[in-house]
């Protein structure tokens, strides 16, 4: 029987924006690293989340990831939603400031 446990390998957990990619790592020997790179930077790199995995790896930029090296890579992602949000909050901040300035004005007493 086999008591050995598998060779460690990277996990990563990246969040990729529209700003920023932020990258948190496990090392293989357990240590928690963190690293964050410009999303949309063509002159550093094509993509952010594979740059970052490189750097963490000690890769050089044209070479292969070694995949054998890699147990998760795990991804979420806002760029999506970013743009949509603030309009809709917009909107309501600003049908609730109307209702709010209107409920607010004094009524002038009517005079017969």
């Amino acid at each position: 029987m086999n008591t050995l446990s598998p060779p460690a390998r990277w996990q990563f957990w990246i969040d990729r924006s529209g700003t920023f990619t932020d990258i948190v790592a496990r090392c293989p020997d357990g240590a928690l690293l963190t690293h964050k790179l410009l999303s949309e930077n063509a002159k550093q790199n094509a993509d952010a989340a594979l740059a970052g995995i490189r750097d963490l790896l000690s890769v050089a930029r044209d070479a292969p990831i070694p995949a054998d090296q890699i147990a998760a890579v795990k991804m979420g992602t806002t760029v999506a939603t970013e743009v949509p949000v603030p309009r809709i909050r917009l909107r309501r901040i600003r049908a609730c400031r109307a209702s709010l300035v209107s409920a607010k004005r004094p009524r002038r007493p009517q005079r017969a």
